[in-house]
């Protein structure tokens, strides 16, 4: 029988409607609740899943939760839940925007190839009890786990569709809302899937966490067996069997079905809540053993999809917003196209994991933590188990590269704001420097030489190549025309010829002995961590494509890009044992939110998303704030947030940008009519000025060079910027009237430093810098508008960002490490004077101060940007083919 689901209005959008900016194509499902659409994404020309609640559903109410439980709900990361792009409003309704999965429901593939194995079952249940715990973790419950919303991707994994429909956790004591109704049909303010509503759920009365469980025990029954847990004819006959019967023993459908496996299902489906697992984290170690146990049983593991072909479908939907959803759209899938992986989760802790580094016999992973209160390196058994710290103290330790013989682990370590690779065994032990002022570590195949990003004599970072015996007789590989900006992450290929690394965006491949360097990938995303395939004919590597950060890989001889991974976890930092049946990956996610900070009381407001925000600046009345933000679909704008007269967010955002391309470094001008910014597009970077009222862009500055961080003069009449049109990126002026140009530029000086982030002084007499030096120690200088040499103020911060004091005249305000390992701001003198240690001005301990900040002008709020990372270490396996 057919999913039993309320019903409701039959009211559907018309193809070519426009929701926001999506244009609807098709209806793709409803339910009693919502309807999903398929719909094209007119910004970025790409499809999505577009769902809201039905007219009759979408009360003042109704819009408030919808929206508010959609982006707590995006914020659980795991690879088995399907990625949100945005919720929004549009036409006095609610909208979620998610990505499209590939692969097909569950329900379709039950319906094919009828029960699945008991490895199977347990594979996915293992996998989907642990996609539960990430969202039990954050307070949010599903509510409708069934069949058709599980989708089996061509690699063979489950993923758990609809998070965006979730609740947070009825509080225990609420008063239950039990409904009376005749057995004909579900009461009203029933949500969920008969069938698979634990008892609780089906009669309206508070639910919690086992809930969700119940709906997977009885899924992963209906997987073994082929049959529902609970059938009927009838919502009231459904609701009988959920409340009063028990389904048959596993053995009438499955002769091979472990005794174990009966026990687990039981518990999970028990009608009361007390008798079920009490965490689904509970649920998935009983799987997970008995996993285990099967294949030991079978002095093996059987392929992963049980010897049986794969069915070649792409399905390209998503289940309703507000109740069960019937799929029907689907096409082909190519064959072959990567090998099907085993994934297993090696870490689960609340802290961050990322990292990864497979060891080349793939038995071990290295990785960095932040578990013990602060970011060390960790390894951890590829079959599981308790991981080991290898590093201890206070020093950032993150970014672990093995030795070929697997006998040591290289890593980068920042224990006063200056970084150096250091090395220590396999098992633990004592630490030794390898290479100093160096970063992203890399040992050759052969173990004789290390590659490391290092700065070049313009300040940015190059790709170099030592002798491990001689470190000091480091050479640089790449040069300052092969890429954008810093070169990082060099990845030695398997003969040991060639690195491939990132630049600013796309990848490059570079001679290790030097040489030409040749663009890799040429689509100017930001395309990250590259690691070669094992035969050297690819190369993996992470990039936010299509929506989504994923895992990619590209012909090492050049080529269109294909994507390995769905982007529901995030996945990134792809690693690869020497013989390529292992691929171990993070699930990073690093986001920033903004602070703003009452400097008197200490009192603090958030200005978050569920993307990134950074790059703040007030406006000159101090009722707004300007930032940049990837929360429209990935797509990197300005935005405008008003604020209240003690700094309290009002309202939502207003976009000021929308033009290809990427923003940053916004600045608003002194009577607030203006923003400047640089703008990233096709390479280039050139200052741009948008009015705040909402208005078409200008473009100020047009060289071929490379012009970045602007900044207006007190008075209005002149923007500062750093440009590399000279020698090194130096600081350039010029006059500027009602938005535009008014006449040339005029180089500030020309210093032989590497300058950044220029901030007027308040009497617009002169102009502090942070200026960075060949080996990249930054300081804060000064230098006069009207003429005079460069006055450096020896602030010891190690210092990235600047402004001046708005409550302290002639002070600065400088964002820096200050002999520490995370940052803060303090403000120091701007005469240069240090009688005392520079007074800490924000702190955020353990959490990850962003180096961007801004001071209203009264001189009352700070407001900065603050990291949120989390994420874990999963491995995949290809026992039959190679990576």
């Amino acid at each position: 029988m057919a999913d039993v689901v309320a019903s409701g209005d039959r009211v559907g959008l018309e193809p070519g409607t426009q929701v926001g900016h999506y244009e609807i194509v098709s209806e793709l499902g409803r339910g009693g609740l919502g309807i999903v659409y398929l719909a094209r994404d007119t910004t970025l020309g790409r499809e999505a899943a577009l769902k809201s609640p039905l007219p009759e559903h979408a009360t003042d109410e109704d819009r408030r939760r919808f929206l508010t439980e959609a982006r707590a709900a995006s914020r659980v990361s795991h690879p088995a839940i399907v990625s949100i792009f945005e919720a929004f409003e549009a036409g006095d309704r609610p909208w979620l925007a998610m990505a499209l999965a590939e692969g097909r429901p569950l329900r379709a593939e039950l319906a094919e190839r009828g029960p699945l194995s008991v490895e199977e079952t347990l594979r996915h249940g293992e996998a989907l009890a642990d996609a539960l715990r990430a969202a039990h973790a954050k307070h949010v419950l599903h509510r409708d786990v069934t069949p058709n919303n599980i989708f089996i991707t061509p690699e063979g994994r489950a993923v758990l569709m609809d998070f965006g429909l979730a609740r947070f956790f009825i509080p225990r004591g609420e008063e239950s809302r039990v409904s009376t109704h005749d057995g004909s049909d579900p009461p009203a303010e029933v949500a969920g899937t008969v069938g698979y509503m634990s008892p609780e759920q089906s009669l309206a009365r508070p639910i919690d966490p086992t809930t969700d469980i119940f709906a997977l025990g009885a899924v992963l029954y209906e997987m073994c067996t082929g049959q529902r847990a609970f059938p009927g004819a009838s919502w009231g006959e459904v609701l009988d069997a959920t409340l009063h019967r028990d389904p048959p023993p596993l053995a009438r459908f499955v002769h091979d079905a472990p005794p174990e496996l009966e026990r687990i299902l039981r518990k999970a489906i028990a009608k009361r809540a007390d008798e079920r697992y009490a965490t689904a984290e509970d649920l998935r170690v009983d799987l997970r053993a008995l996993r285990r146990q099967v294949e030991r049983d079978q002095d093996g593991r059987r392929p992963y999809r049980n010897g049986r072909p794969w069915a070649t479908a792409r399905w390209t939907a998503l289940a309703a917003v507000l109740g069960a959803v019937t799929l029907t759209s689907w096409a082909l899938w190519p064959r072959g196209a990567l090998p099907a992986g085993l994934p297993r989760q090696l870490t689960a802790g609340v802290a961050w994991e990322a990292d990864p580094a497979v060891a080349p016999d793939g038995r071990m992973v290295a990785y960095a933590s932040e578990a013990e209160n602060n970011v060390d390196v960790w390894v951890v058994d590829a079959h599981g188990g308790d991981p080991l710290r290898l590093t201890d103290g206070p020093a950032i330790d993150r970014a672990p590269a093995w030795f070929p013989d697997g006998s040591a682990v290289a890593y980068l370590s920042i224990g006063d704001g200056r970084p150096a690779i250091r090395k220590v065994p396999r098992l633990g032990g004592q630490s030794e420097l390898l290479v100093a002022d160096a970063t992203d570590p890399a040992i050759s195949p052969d173990g004789t030489r290390i590659a490391f990003a290092r700065p070049g004599a313009r300040g940015d970072a190059r790709i170099f190549v030592a002798p491990l015996s001689d470190p000091e007789a480091a050479r640089m590989v790449s040069a300052d025309g092969d890429g954008v900006w810093n070169h990082e992450q060099p990845a030695w290929s398997p003969d040991g010829t060639r690195l491939a690394y990132a630049a600013q965006n796309d990848l490059w491949v570079v001679p290790a002995d030097g040489g030409s360097a040749r663009r890799l990938t040429s689509d100017g995303e930001y395309d990250r961590d590259p690691a070669w395939s094992a035969d050297g004919r690819f190369v993996y590597f992470s990039s936010f494509r299509e929506g989504t950060l994923a895992l990619w890989r590209v012909p090492a001889r050049g080529g269109p890009a294909s994507r390995v991974t769905l982007g529901t976890g995030p996945e990134s930092q792809p690693t690869l044992s020497a013989d390529g049946t292992r691929l171990a990956y993070s699930t990073l996610l690093d986001t920033a939110d903004l602070v703003v900070h009452d400097l008197a009381s200490g009192t603090e407001f958030r200005i978050g998303d569920l993307r990134d925000e950074e790059s703040p600046v007030f406006a000159p009345d101090g009722r707004s704030v300007v930032f940049v933000s990837d929360r429209r679909n990935g797509r990197v704008d300005l935005w405008l947030q008003p604020l209240s007269e003690t700094g309290e967010p009002l309202g939502a955002a207003r976009r000021l940008t929308d033009h290809p391309g990427t923003v940053a470094q916004p600045s608003v001008s002194p009577d607030g009519r203006w923003v400047a910014y640089h703008r990233v597009f096709e390479g280039q970077r050139d200052i741009w000025v948008v009015p705040t009222v909402g208005a078409a862009p200008v473009r100020f500055t047009d060289h071929p060079a490379l012009d970045v961080h602007p900044d207006w003069s007190p008075d209005g009449r002149f923007l500062a910027w750093v440009s590399d049109r000279g020698r090194g990126q130096q600081p350039w002026i010029a006059p500027v009237a009602i938005g535009r140009p008014a006449g040339p530029p005029r180089l500030l000086t020309s210093e032989p430093l590497n300058w950044e982030a220029p901030a007027w002084s308040r009497d617009g007499s002169q102009i502090a810098l942070v200026g960075f030096d060949p080996d990249g120690a930054g300081d804060v200088w000064t230098v006069a508008v009207h003429g005079g040499a460069p006055r450096r103020l020896t602030t010891g911060a190690q210092a990235l960002r600047t402004c001046w004091d708005w409550q302290r005249p002639g002070a600065l305000l400088v964002a820096g490490f200050w002999g520490q390992t995370r940052l803060s701001i303090r403000r120091v003198a701007g005469d240069g004077s240090a009688d005392h240690p520079p007074e800490i001005v924000a702190w955020t301990g353990t959490s990850r101060l962003r180096a961007d900040f801004d001071q209203s002008r009264d001189g009352r709020l700070l407001v900065f940007g603050q990291q949120d990372a989390r994420g874990d270490v999963w491995l995949l396996e290809a026992p039959r083919r190679r990576y």
